[in-house]
């Protein structure tokens, strides 16, 4: 699904925006409100607000480089648009995780190897893990 967003300037009809770019990087989870219309290739958004702030993911360069690599990862894995709150809950999990580790030694692997259990991945792991919620599986590893 694609959104078109609005700057911070408005429309070129004059109007102003209520979706301000500026809260729009890597990893920054957001509320959106849009116009979703499935006939249309590209839908509006409405407005956009913060609902949790990555801060040391904006200074820690290391930090910036692996949450690329999980939303690149996350992207690339997760096609399905429909509403999954475990899934949710997981992402948001390793995002507040991220920002608040102080080494970011194997994060990216540990990521992985989450997700796959997540997904409903991962082997001889899935049948010791599967009666865990996704939570339980952050706090797990």
């Amino acid at each position: 699904m694609m959104f078109v967003v609005y700057g911070k300037k408005g429309t070129s009809n004059g109007k102003k925006s209520k979706a301000n770019l500026n809260i729009l990087y890597p990893m920054s989870v957001v509320q959106i409100t849009a116009d979703i219309n499935p006939v249309k290739q590209y839908n509006y958004v409405k407005s956009v607000s913060l609902s949790y702030i990555p801060r040391s993911l904006l200074s820690d360069t290391k930090k910036m480089c692996i949450s690329l690599f999980i939303a690149e990862a996350f992207s690339k894995v997760v096609k399905h648009q429909m509403e999954d709150e475990e899934l949710y809950k997981f992402l948001l999990g390793s995002i507040k995780e991220l920002d608040s580790a102080d080494s970011v030694e194997n994060i990216p692997e540990l990521f992985i190897e989450r997700l796959s259990v997540v997904l409903g991945y991962g082997g001889e792991i899935i049948d010791e893990l599967k009666d865990l919620s996704s939570y339980e599986l952050i706090n797990m590893f």
